[in-house]
């Protein structure tokens, strides 16, 4: 199982990287996880069949080492008067147990051996660990290092140093990963009281019944206080193969249970559907009146810009070439539509743009995610806008007007040329008859009369629908000013539309990764504390997840 919990590290961090780049995590995160520790007390021995790793354990000044000395019937670690620190790791161990795979980064300097042939601890290693309150913070470091290889803590207190913040931080912080027994030293110089209060702070933290020794390290031990064998024979319990096997499986579900949870904190992060249903509304009201905005500023433009567009001239000479003449108020060529679309459009657009990022980002979606979805969008905008309003500007001068005006147009048009060719049909139609009845009557004939009525109905018939089709020609300056407002409610809708696509890009993408995720830390071990000896259950702590190696 060893190989599992690094495997879901391994994993962890690959899929932290990820998200990490994509926005979604911090550099912490990532960092937090690659700094957990996997190591577990079977990584030191290379056989299947290795010893329980016990480690005394406590502040300055409560005699661990005199402890040690007292377990082994030697001394083997120094308990000094003067300063009572323990500075080193001092390993007690029996020389058939051989400590294979010692990390590459303990400090080997610091780590002194006693090697025994003490057949009563055979299956235990004990370690005597450095003071953990120490002003010196390579002892905490130290400390530190060894406790993912740590099968059993004995935490040794005193009646003066039982209350020690430095040490119930530590115990809650790796509580739930090691089994605990808990020893009152110096209990000549303790009462009762200080023990139950003790013992309650214990049961407060999440033991149940915990076990805990009063043991007397001086030279004059009282025998009726004293329950160093109760010690000796609860270790020598614990030291069994299949118990230490089972602490060791439960150590590595704890961690495992340990990156769970983590890999649960790092899900949090990604967001929630309810806050990206919530940015979706937030950005339909954002843009709501940044469009309505955004269309007020520009309408001033879009006038001015409609009415560089010249109307034909309807004068009726203005049909011959030469007659034609520039009007002073036509300016020599029209102006770029692509001006409404200017700096400060594109301010008021990205501006809206990052204010909702922001807003987004106050829902609690990560912010970088945010950005890198949302941002492209202004560069996209500024090189695609233009063209928009160009499009419709030159849609709506392809067909101004209204569909009526344009129908009417046209028929004042087809008029005028059909009724004059009609009125010029019936003159012609009256001189070739008048010329065929000519010869048989003399006084047929058609006079200057006729001549002039023909020439002002074919006039007339001409004039007519010309000019009216003149009066009904579609404003060009109508239809320039109908395609920019056309050209500007299109830019509008393909802001609305790419912001909303980077949305759901976004929800996809957080989707996807919550869906790996899920899949990574799939399928982890459970261990049920209830199937240890009611002995071992007392060493265990109970609360929820605790944070640490």
């Amino acid at each position: 199982m060893s190989n599992q919990l690094q495997e879901l590290q391994q994993s962890l961090v690959l899929w932290a990287k990820q998200a990490e780049q994509l926005g979604w995590l911090t550099t912490q995160s990532s960092e937090k996880l690659t700094h957990l520790s996997t190591s577990t007390p079977g990584d030191l021995f290379s056989g299947d069949n290795r010893p329980l790793v016990a480690a005394l354990f406590g502040g300055t000044g409560v005699g661990k080492s005199t402890l040690l000395n007292r377990l082994a019937g030697d001394e083997i670690a120094r308990a000094s008067a003067a300063r009572p620190t323990s500075t080193n790791i001092t390993a007690y161990v029996h020389s058939s147990i051989t400590v294979d795979n010692l990390p590459d980064e303990f400090p080997m300097q610091r780590m002194q051996t006693a090697i025994h042939q003490n057949n009563r601890y055979q299956s235990v290693l004990w370690l005597d660990m450095p003071d953990f309150d120490s002003v010196e913070s390579t002892h905490r470091d130290l400390v530190t290092q060894w406790l993912p290889h740590i099968d059993l803590l004995v935490y040794v207190v005193s009646p003066e140093r039982y209350k020690d913040d430095q040490g119930w931080r530590l115990l809650l912080e790796h509580g739930s990963k090691h089994a605990w027994v808990f020893v009152f030293n110096h209990w000549d110089k303790g009462d009762e009281r200080q023990r139950a209060d003790f013992t309650q702070l214990l049961e407060n933290a999440g033991f149940e019944k915990p076990h805990v020794f009063c043991t007397d390290s001086s030279d004059n031990q009282r025998e009726s206080t004293d329950e160093f064998a109760g010690l000796e024979a609860i270790i020598g319990t614990i030291a069994d193969e299949q118990l230490v096997q089972q602490l060791d499986r439960r150590g590595i579900i704890k961690r495992l249970e340990l990156l769970a949870h983590q890999a649960n904190e790092m899900q949090l992060q990604l967001g929630s559907e309810d806050q990206l249903a919530l940015c979706e509304s937030q950005w339909e009201q954002k843009w709501n009146h940044a469009s309505s905005e955004l269309m007020q500023v520009s309408q001033w433009k879009a006038q001015s810009l409609a009415e560089t567009f010249p109307e034909q001239d309807t004068r009726l000479l203005s049909v011959l070439p030469w007659f034609k003449q520039p009007s002073k108020a036509e300016p020599a060529k029209t102006e770029d539509p692509a001006i409404i679309t200017d700096d400060l459009f594109f301010s008021h657009t990205n501006g809206a743009l990052e204010a909702f990022i922001q807003q987004a980002n106050a829902t609690g979606l990560p912010y970088s995610a945010l950005h890198r979805h949302l941002a492209p969008l202004k560069a996209h905008w500024q090189e695609s806008l233009p063209s928009t309003i160009n499009t419709a500007l030159a849609q709506s001068m392809a067909l101004p007007g209204e569909r009526w005006q344009r129908a009417v147009y046209r028929l004042f048009g087809i008029l005028a040329t059909v009724l004059p060719l009609a009125a010029l049909a019936w003159v012609a139609y009256r001189v070739v008859n008048t010329f065929q009845t000519s010869g048989a009557n003399p006084e047929s004939y058609l006079g200057s009369n006729f001549a002039v009525h023909s020439a002002m109905l074919v006039s007339v018939a001409w004039f007519i629908p010309w000019f009216a089709q003149r009066r009904t020609r579609p404003s060009r300056q109508a239809a320039a000013l109908r395609g920019i407002q056309s050209g500007l409610q299109a830019c509008s809708q393909k802001i609305d539309i790419d912001c909303r696509a980077a949305l759901d890009n976004l929800a996809a993408e957080r989707m996807q990764l919550k869906a790996e995720l899920a899949d990574i830390v799939s399928g982890q071990g459970r261990f049920d504390d209830a199937k240890l000896p009611a002995a071992l259950q007392r060493m265990l702590m109970k609360p929820s997840i605790s944070q640490g190696t």
